[in-house]
This record gives C-alpha cells, structure tokens and sequence, in this order.
C-alpha cells in the first residue's frame, strides 16, 4: 500500500474500526478486507466535476473539514467536505455542498 493510504489508515483507524465493525487494533494490524467495501459512493464538487468510487466508505472527519474515502482497488484519498456524496440509489450521503 503506497505510504499516503498507510497514513490515512493509521489516521482515521478508530473511525475506520466502527464503520467495519472491528477492534482498532485489527484494523491497525490486519488493515481493511474486500468484506470492508460494499458501496458504491458518487462525489459531487462544487465546479461540476464527479467522481465515482465501487467498493468504498468514507469516514467524514469535521475538525479537519475532510473526507477520508477508502477504496478497495483504487487506494485511499482524503477530500475537502465541500463535496455532496450519494449512494449507488441517488441518496443523498453526505451534503456538504451549499445550494
């Protein structure tokens, strides 16, 4: 794994741990599993562009003002929370975005 998805690992790994449901110290030792990656998550930023991520979580953390995505096959990214996410249905995830 590249040193920067490492880093967001061991960063957000209390978070990650809750949202797979595992011990910290699994998700410290073990890092993530294919059974971690479910969803399928569309980002939406302000000019317009788009992104779509298969097999993925994110952990939204709000004192950085970031979003932490993990990915199954694309490694892992960290974004500014002015993006909308909605699910595979079109729900709306997370809406940062201001209308």
């Amino acid at each position: 794994m590249p040193r920067i998805g490492q880093d967001l690992l061991t960063r957000y790994a209390e978070a990650v741990a809750v949202k797979v449901d595992r011990e910290v110290s699994a998700v410290q030792q073990g890092g993530l599993s294919a059974r971690d990656f479910q969803d399928t998550l569309h980002f939406e930023f302000a000019d317009h562009s788009h992104a779509t991520f298969h097999f993925a979580f994110f952990i939204h953390d709000s004192q950085a003002r970031a979003l932490a995505v993990f990915t199954e096959h694309c490694g892992f990214f960290l974004f500014p929370d002015h993006v909308r996410v909605r699910d595979e249905g079109g729900a709306l995830l997370f809406g940062g975005l201001e209308d």
